[in-house]
């Protein structure tokens, strides 16, 4: 009987992922292509050219009512992935105030716990004005206000995630013991990110440089800044977002 089961799920499995097949096939043949580089074409879908292998996991990935985090390079990811998953979504798993049971964040790097998932969300206007049009599904934080105004910026978050913190967690210090947790200095110091590695490649220590912001000032000359300024006006200020 136990044979029969599995050969019978099996089969099912292997029927609908022969269906997955055809339907793929089909669409690929109503989108627009061209001659791609890495692959054979680059197929135009929901606005993007894309090589096929990446159209179906985009509409598995969209089926789904995933967390995303869409940063740029050195923006605060590391701290986000902290803050978000760990400090705020699976505090009620792992309470950050305990003592006795050791949390996730002081034996592993956040990247480590949480996958990395590429999305260019500046790809196009459609994507950026989603923090206006759906802001239950959109949120966009700066890392400037999160670092000035990190207790309201938590909350802001974790209602935004569904998961708001109670009177009873307010009170009782579990967002100050979370930023804490997540802080740069706290996180920066352990051990696992002075010398661990995310599978056995990258150096954790890479993840963490000085935490502060105006960094950039050392990099830009006055210039730069203005021309910088003026495109990002320009291209995303009616979004709210400035240089």
């Amino acid at each position: 009987m136990a044979e029969t089961t599995k050969t019978t799920e099996s089969s099912v499995d292997h029927s609908e992922e022969e269906e997955e097949k055809l339907r793929l096939e089909e669409l690929l043949q109503s989108l627009p292509k061209e001659k791609g580089w890495i692959t054979q074409y680059m197929y135009l879908y929901q606005q993007f050219w894309c090589r096929s292998p990446l159209i179906q996991p985009t509409i598995t990935f969209q089926k789904h009512n995933d967390i995303v985090i869409a940063t740029l390079s050195k923006s605060g990811t590391t701290w986000l992935k902290a803050l978000c998953f760990f400090a705020i979504v699976k505090r009620s798993r792992f309470i950050p105030t305990s003592q006795n049971d050791p949390h996730p964040l002081l034996n592993s790097n956040p990247h480590s716990l949480v996958p990395f998932l590429e999305l260019d969300i500046y790809a196009n206007k459609t994507n950026n004005n989603a923090s206006k049009d759906t802001p239950n599904k959109v949120l966009f934080l700066k890392y400037e206000e999160l670092k000035e105004n990190t207790n309201s910026e938590l909350k802001r978050m974790a209602q935004f995630l569904d998961y708001p913190f109670t009177p009873e967690e307010e009170s009782g210090g579990v967002i100050d013991s979370i930023i804490e947790l997540c802080s740069f200095k706290k996180m920066k110091e352990l051990e696992v990110n002075k010398s661990g590695k995310i599978a056995n490649k990258i150096v954790n220590k890479f993840f963490f440089r000085k935490g502060k912001t105006g960094g950039w000032v050392n990099y830009f000359s006055p210039s730069m800044i203005e021309k910088l300024s003026k495109v990002i006006e320009e291209k995303l200020g009616e979004f709210g977002l400035f240089f």
